[in-house]
């Protein structure tokens, strides 16, 4: 028999175990056996799917080419599980294990108790074909801006739209589809890269400037005031003091309980040895003209001069060199490299952009694929 501290220990480790087994929201499965990302919302669990392998191959195998595949008449897919007279319980789990992957590739799928089946539909026409775009919203860096644009145009919800439920949707004419951005203060290594990835940047030093003065003094349309973290800014008599109080600095980057008005833009751009992961950079010193750069491509309409920016700061302050130091060395090192590496690159990625957005929307069926100079 188990000693009392046997068991304790035994629970402990189930726990650690279940923990790990579960994702947390915005993050990233791959579903097995397909090389198939999709990003996880709140409360869902990786579908390991390790009780059933051979049926996980299958049915996955059947669902990503129902789903990619050239639009013809048939929009329509019923997959069998068993009868219900016979219907265990991994017979149950089976079923439900066929319509979370459905769900998670936008294939609103539906139960069906007579027999035990899965039934999936597909979009009715071309124009109902969507291109996922996963936008990088690092904070202070203008990405309210982008997406109060894109709310002006987006459509409503389906109905049945059970993925990405605080998506903002935008049809297309060019390209004959709908772009769903998915959005949010989620880093890009969270997204899958087999999405259009695009990402907010500014110049680090403006952008600790604008963190500090925003969380400190607010902004013009300020609404939800964090009084705990202004109220220890507040204690500070310029921003160079508060960038040098180490004690401050290891809590406003911790990720679990700090503020992510701080967290360095390689934190949300890069992978943990600072390589972009981003497609395309748009960057806050030129927003508009970047993000009218984007709707071109995407052939969406553009920014208009007369639009207003969003949470502009209150009370900017300014670094001095001793400031601008401390930055580079103690809170963001290596984020200037980083940041002026893609300024450099614009004209590159923007480039390999409209090709990878070329090509991502030949494969939905909605273009013919860019003919090669």
């Amino acid at each position: 028999m188990r000693t009392r501290k046997q068991t304790k220990t035994a629970a402990r480790t189930s726990s650690r175990i279940s923990k790990r087994r579960c994702r947390p929201p915005g993050a990233v499965a791959r579903l097995p056996h397909t090389g198939v990302d999709v990003q996880m919302t709140v409360g869902e669990c990786a579908l390991s799917s390790t009780t059933f392998p051979t049926f996980a191959r299958s049915i996955l195998s059947q669902l990503v080419q129902f789903r990619d595949s050239i639009l013809g008449n048939t929009h329509h897919l019923t997959v069998p599980v068993g009868d219900t007279g016979r219907a265990s319980k991994k017979k149950k789990q089976q079923q439900h294990y066929m319509y979370e992957v459905g769900r998670l590739l936008g294939l609103f799928p539906a139960y069906m108790k007579n027999p035990l089946r899965v039934s999936y539909e597909h979009y009715a026409s071309v124009q109902d074909r969507e291109l996922l775009v996963q936008l990088v919203h690092t904070p202070k860096c203008g990405g309210r801006f982008l997406k109060a644009h894109l709310r002006r145009l987006q459509l409503p919800l389906p109905k049945k739209y059970n993925i990405f439920p605080k998506s903002i949707r935008v049809f297309s004419p060019k390209y004959n589809c709908t772009l769903v951005f998915i959005n949010g203060h989620l880093p890009a290594r969270n997204f899958t890269q087999e999405a259009l990835v695009i990402g907010m940047l500014r110049e680090p030093y403006a952008r600790m400037a604008s963190a500090y003065s925003y969380l400190r003094d607010g902004a013009h349309s300020w609404n939800d005031w964090d009084t705990v973290t202004r109220d220890k800014l507040k204690r500070f008599t310029s921003i160079s003091i508060f960038l040098k109080d180490a004690s401050i600095r290891k809590k406003f980057l911790s990720l679990t309980r700090g503020k992510k008005h701080f967290f360095p833009q390689t934190h949300w751009l890069c992978d943990d040895q600072q390589n972009g992961l981003i497609d395309l950079p748009l960057f806050q010193e030129d927003l508009n003209g970047d993000i009218n750069r984007l709707c071109a491509l995407l052939g969406i309409p553009l920014v208009k001069d007369t639009d207003e920016r969003i949470n502009e700061t209150l009370n900017r302050v300014e670094l001095d060199d001793a400031a601008k130091k401390l930055v580079d060395t103690h809170w963001w090192p290596g984020e200037s490299k980083v940041y002026h590496q893609m300024l450099s690159d614009k004209e590159q990625m923007f480039k390999r952009f409209e090709t990878k957005l070329n090509a991502y929307a030949a494969r939905l069926g909605a273009v013919s694929p860019p003919v090669a100079d």
